[in-house]
């Protein structure tokens, strides 16, 4: 951030605003191995149809992308994250939906996962955006670098936390 010369003190607390809470949203916890364990298992997913749950969840963020280009060339990158948020505590609902309704688990959770990667997608373009406006230009690169080094740093940490979550409330057949 010491690197942000030509630019005033706002433009920097807000970058320093837009990683962290970029590194937060990718700090949150997975479900864990037992999820893809109640999904083969009890739901009765077999490989062709793990398969497609994750073709869909690749193409998902494209699509993504390509469709919420303009909103967020046009909107403020603390509205793009308040939205890629509430998109993330939507995606909740449907595990739990199948998990004690029962209502059509692989509908719901192929909707699930395709919502999901393409909300893991969305959630670095608002620092690019950033990254491009307010950075010099002689140390873009090395911005995109740090941000991206620090994504895989809380996606590392969200591994972590899951594990030790899982340990705690072990869940048996």
């Amino acid at each position: 951030v010491g690197l942000m010369k030509d630019t005033d003190s706002g433009s920097r607390r807000g970058f320093v605003l837009l990683m962290l809470s970029i590194f937060i949203y990718r700090l949150s916890p997975n479900y864990g191995p037992g999820y893809d364990w109640w999904t083969t298992v009890h739901l009765g997913f077999d490989q062709q149809m793990q398969g497609y749950t994750r073709i869909i969840s690749a193409l998902s963020g494209v699509v993504a992308l390509y469709l919420m280009r303009n909103f967020f060339v046009s909107s403020s990158s603390i509205k793009s994250l308040i939205g890629i948020n509430l998109g993330a505590l939507l995606t909740c609902i449907p595990p739990i939906l199948v998990y004690y309704f029962g209502i059509y688990p692989k509908t719901l959770l192929l909707i699930d996962s395709g919502v999901a990667s393409a909300l893991s997608s969305l959630s670095m373009v608002p620092l690019g955006i950033v990254i491009a406006q307010y950075a010099p230009k002689h140390s873009r690169s090395m911005y995109l670098s740090l941000t991206a080094s620090l994504a895989n740093m809380s996606l590392l940490g969200s591994d972590l936390i899951s594990k030790q979550i899982n340990g705690k409330w072990i869940v048996t057949r």
